[in-house]
């Protein structure tokens, strides 16, 4: 008894670890957010401000549907797209990333506006996808375990009583 039971919670935690790996595991995604700082800084000189964003655009942050650069009383540059996938009305406020970019005694900032929906709706199925494997792992680890247990307790009890 004592050897299945064994086996069956080194299997058990193995399992559970390897799944939790391949379910869960994640780099965060900082394109956005480097992209947005670099361009507050290629965005001050006029002359390259809509290139500089149009390149970023076509090249490293597709789903960008607006950038803004201003200080505390008018706007300096402003650039919006059209999205790929829809119109902007259609995005709910969770699935619009806003980077805001603000230097230490400046007035001027930039803020970012991007469609994030892929992203957001891939989180919720990994999320889900997580829930029913921590589902699965606990009964499966109630069903390991449960039964050794059982049969120990049941061995007892009918022994002294």
């Amino acid at each position: 008894m004592r050897e299945l039971t064994g086996q069956r919670i080194a299997t058990g935690a193995l399992l559970a670890v390897i799944l939790m790996v391949i379910c869960y595991w994640g780099e965060a995604d900082t394109t956005a957010v480097m992209t947005t700082l670099t361009l507050y800084g290629q965005t001050a000189n006029p002359k390259y401000a809509d290139l500089s964003v149009n390149l970023a655009r076509s090249s490293v942050i597709p789903h960008l549907f607006n950038y803004t650069r201003a200080n505390e009383t008018d706007v300096i540059f402003n650039r919006t797209y059209e999205l790929s996938s829809g119109e902007v009305e259609e995005l709910r406020e969770r699935e619009i990333k806003i980077v805001d970019v603000y230097q230490q005694g400046s007035d001027v900032y930039t803020r970012s506006l991007f469609d994030d929906r892929v992203t957001t709706t891939d989180n919720a199925r990994v999320e889900i996808v997580t829930m029913i494997l921590i589902l699965v792992i606990w009964i499966m680890g109630v069903a390991s375990f449960a039964g050794p247990v059982m049969t120990l307790v049941s061995f007892y009890f009918d022994m002294y009583y």
